[in-house]
């Protein structure tokens, strides 16, 4: 057990020195609030109580731990704690805890470590809301988790979902990394072309993959059918002591699950013979393998040698608001992309597109799998495989019927 604030703030009064500070924000309240509807009050109360109890279990007698609107604080008693450390380990452990409750798999958990005096620690607790009873008023649904109370740098894995034209269905979830810059999620990629995040790429593709390897957990907890397009850059799979680290992050996966990650390799070689080794590294951890090429670079000549089973290119953006989708020598391009990939018996998946005439213009093309606003919105979570027609698409004001 710990001790009470009051108790805490009196014995650290006299003696005079900064307290060390733990917090533990919780992201992605507002997703498990909508899941639940109207047994969120309870469910509410049980998410405070049980961290609460949680942390309390695994800290010093002397310690405080309270609970605040978005999460829990920990001041520690003892002045020698690692408590980069402490704080990392116990996220860890709560954050396993709280994907054991199937009501709270949205769940994540943000750390910051601080210092403060008396003074400062009753001022952090004043601006912190314990929890009340939900009021009930009405919220929007949020996309993605809250953005503001992210610190800047921050890398997430998110999820895109994929449909397959042929089948009419929602058949696979790419997972890739977003990072919070000045406290807005932003496409990891993105963030990089424009140097707004000093974030490297095997930082990147270890959270991508880190997201991955729990959500395919969890759907193997729950016996349900999930498939993962994860990347990777060449410059992760170049260096041995960068590819031992990202590799790391699937010792525990058996083959027979890791078959169920289409391995994106990106940023290859234009030539088929300098991409190749790449592609065979990934084949040989057991991986499906998918080849990333340039937009308007379609030609496959070379790659029927490869390892590769499907084909990915990510859509050029429009060029402003009144954009009318592709030109009409990309859409042919789309479509001798499409029956040579299946000549080498692969499958192409486009992805990143941000316009209905754009998405209209991939249907008559060939092209099996198609992703990204047009189709549906990333999400902090996959979204499991079931059947979505084109006209549902429509009704949810993502692509044009």
């Amino acid at each position: 057990m710990s001790v009470d604030l009051k108790t805490f703030i009196k014995k650290a009064a006299a003696e005079g020195r900064e307290i060390d500070i733990g917090k533990f924000n919780l992201i992605n309240l507002d997703e498990v609030r909508n899941a639940a509807g109207e047994s969120w009050p309870k469910l509410k109360n049980r998410i405070f109580q049980s961290g609460l109890n949680f942390i309390e279990n695994r800290v010093a007698d002397e310690d405080s731990v309270l609970a605040f609107n978005k999460g829990f604080i920990l001041l520690f008693a003892d002045p020698d704690t690692d408590i980069t450390k402490a704080v990392g380990q116990i996220a860890a452990q709560l954050k396993a805890f709280f994907l054991g409750e199937p009501d709270l798999a949205h769940l994540d958990i943000v750390t910051d470590t601080l210092k403060a005096d008396t003074g400062g620690i009753i001022k952090i607790v004043s601006s912190s809301d314990t929890p009340t009873p939900d009021a009930r008023k009405p919220r929007p649904k949020p996309s993605m988790p809250e953005d503001g109370d992210v610190p800047h740098g921050t890398l997430q894995a998110f999820f895109r979902p994929v449909w397959d034209v042929d089948k009419q269905q929602l058949s696979a979830n790419i997972c890739f990394p977003k990072v919070s810059v000045e406290g807005r999620w932003t496409d990891y990629t993105r963030a990089r072309e424009l140097l707004m995040t000093e974030r490297d790429p095997l930082e990147a593709d270890i959270s991508a993959a880190q997201g991955a390897v729990q959500a395919l957990r969890q759907s193997v907890a729950r016996k349900l059918p999930l498939t993962l397009i994860l990347g990777v850059q060449c410059e992760t799979l170049d260096q041995r002591s960068a590819r031992e680290d990202w590799c790391a992050v699937f010792n525990d996966i058996p083959a027979n699950a890791r078959r169920k990650i289409w391995l994106r390799v990106e940023d290859l070689p234009e030539d088929p013979k300098a991409a190749q080794p790449y592609l065979k590294t990934v084949s040989e951890l057991g991986f499906t393998v998918m080849a990333q090429r340039p937009f308007g670079e379609f030609e496959l000549e070379g790659f029927d040698q490869s390892d590769a089973k499907l084909v990915s290119t990510v859509t050029r953006p429009p060029s402003n608001s009144e954009s009318e989708g592709l030109l009409a020598h990309e859409v042919k391009a789309l479509g001798r992309l499409a029956r040579d990939a299946r000549d080498m018996q692969a499958l192409v998946l486009v992805d990143d597109i941000r316009e209905a005439k754009t998405f209209n213009d991939m249907l008559g093309s060939g092209v099996r799998f198609l992703a990204g606003a047009q189709v549906l919105k990333d999400t902090p979570l996959p979204q499991p495989p079931k059947a979505f027609t084109r006209v549902e698409l429509a009704r949810l004001g993502k692509a044009t019927a």
